[in-house]
């Protein structure tokens, strides 16, 4: 693989079975650290994604707000390889069962140009994802944290247990789903992995419960208020799409937390509803705190066992580029040298 045939560069299709044998959870959380840390230190250039809104055949009858199909155009680089992803955001489907998100993820060697593998975006940005969002959470809550909540049961959620259990000191899982069948059914997931796991009747509930909180689902109705905060919880809200409307944490919860912090400041003050909103009720904008810094060691991240803190996500682009760095690595290409 990525060899040359008759002087030609060959261009590696990779399936999303490949990224599930080849992505494991401890290896992509080192690799997404490692970017995050590049891009704070201007070794990893990522900009706003762009969106473009599919248009409506003619006759047919118009898309619902918040429900016109987009492809966004998402890229980052460093000075070996280039990422761009193409990602359908189609919220419609969910109506009907098929899936809201596919994507296609091109690479591309910076020094010549080459397109080195194209790669099915499922598997890729469902792992990274929960893999972000675990780095996030062990930087961020308290050392002595071992509860887990979930807000949401689907598979992105089922990832996230998986990836948890690796990288987190858990002992309890605790659950909310708005189906009481799904929400069983990541607590199997849990059991499986030798944590003690139980379904409960609410968001509230879980973020009374929990050390920790993730909340992944695709909402426009916030899970949790300022009133469900306590003293030492960290909340990791990551399964928000870059839409208008969507959200799992209130304006409210944002002002209340002693850290809020983001994968990109600017992405997120563009992309991110929930960030939006919190601006908007008075959020100062270098209030939102780079997970690179605090990787870094240029900012503390938590200072005491009592502070709130907050990680709100849409997913990056250098989180692809990460991920996708390691797939080359382990699939046996050799990035060319110009």
């Amino acid at each position: 693989c990525g060899s040359q045939t008759k002087g030609r560069p060959v261009t590696l299709l990779i399936d999303a079975a490949t990224c599930e044998e080849l992505l494991d959870p401890a290896a992509v959380i080192a690799a997404l650290a490692q970017a995050h840390v590049a891009h704070h230190r201007a070794q990893i250039v990522q900009p706003v994604p762009t969106a473009l809104a599919i248009p409506a055949l003619e006759g047919a009858e118009p898309w619902e707000d918040g429900l016109r199909p987009r492809h966004v155009v998402m890229s980052a680089a460093d000075h070996e390889l280039t990422m761009i992803k193409v990602l359908l955001d189609a919220p419609a489907r969910r109506s009907t069962g098929g899936p809201t998100q596919r994507s296609v993820i091109s690479l591309y060697s910076t020094a010549t140009g080459d397109c080195l593998a194209l790669v099915d975006g499922r598997a890729l940005t469902r792992i990274r994802t929960a893999a972000a969002t675990v780095l996030a959470t062990h930087t961020l809550a308290r050392p002595d944290a071992h509860t887990l909540g979930i807000i949401g049961a689907g598979a992105l959620a089922q990832e996230h247990v998986r990836a948890a259990a690796h990288h987190l000191n858990l002992t309890d899982v605790v659950v909310w789903s708005r189906t009481s069948e799904s929400a069983h059914g990541l607590c199997t997931v849990a059991h499986d992995l030798g944590i003690k796991a139980q379904p409960l009747t609410s968001p509230g509930e879980v973020a009374a419960r929990a050390d920790m909180v993730l909340c992944v689902t695709p909402s426009t109705e916030a899970h949790l208020d300022a009133t469900d905060l306590r003293p030492g919880l960290h909340i990791s809200a990551v399964g928000s799409p870059p839409r208008p409307g969507y959200r799992e944490l209130s304006p409210q919860a944002l002002l209340a937390a002693d850290l809020v912090v983001v994968d990109d400041a600017a992405i997120a003050a563009a992309e991110a509803a929930q960030v939006q909103a919190a601006l908007e009720a008075g959020l100062a904008p270098s209030s939102l705190i780079e997970i690179g810094a605090i990787l870094a060691g240029d900012h503390p991240g938590r200072t005491t066992a009592d502070q709130v803190t907050v990680h709100s996500s849409i997913g990056v682009g250098l989180q692809d580029l990460a991920a996708a760095r390691l797939l080359l690595e382990r699939v046996g290409i050799a990035l060319p040298r110009s």
